[in-house]
C-alpha cells in the first residue's frame, strides 16, 4: 500500500528543522503579504469609480500657508528651489516661506542673497 522506497534513505534531525522552520514561516509571511496586496488592489478596483474629483472642502477666503525649506549645505540648489516655490500659483500675500539652514552660513549667504531679489522682483497684491 506504501512506497518504502525512501523509508531509510534520510531522517529529518535538529539541523534540517533549524534551517526548514525559518524558511516556511518566511513563506507563510510572504504569502499573507501577497495575499493583503492582492486585496488591496481588487479593492481600489472595485471602488475607484467612488473617487470624488473635487474637492469636498471649498474656502471662503483661501488660508495663510507656510512652506518651510530645509536646506543644509544646498548652495547649489538653494536659488532654484526658491524661485520654483515662489511661481506657486498662490495669492502672495498668503504664503510664507521660511528657508531654514541650520548652521551653513554659506546657504544662509546665498538664500538672504536671492530672497532680497525675488521679494523686490514680486509685486505686492
Amino acid at each position: 500500500m506504501f512506497d518504502d522506497t525512501f523509508k531509510d534513505v534520510h531522517h529529518l534531525d535538529l539541523f534540517d528543522w533549524a534551517l526548514l522552520t525559518p524558511y516556511f514561516l518566511l513563506l507563510v509571511i510572504l504569502a499573507c503579504y501577497g495575499c493583503h496586496r492582492y486585496e488591496m488592489i481588487r479593492r481600489y478596483l472595485k471602488h475607484k469609480k467612488d473617487i470624488p474629483t473635487a474637492s469636498s472642502v471649498h474656502f471662503e477666503t483661501l488660508p495663510r500657508v507656510t512652506i518651510q525649506l530645509p536646506l543644509y549645505n544646498e548652495r547649489y540648489v538653494v536659488e532654484r528651489l526658491i524661485e520654483e516655490t515662489v511661481k506657486m500659483d498662490y495669492p502672495k500675500h498668503l504664503l510664507q516661506i521660511q528657508v531654514n539652514t541650520g548652521t551653513a552660513p554659506i546657504a544662509a549667504a546665498i538664500r538672504r542673497g536671492r530672497c532680497r531679489r525675488v521679494c523686490r522682483a514680486q509685486p505686492a497684491s
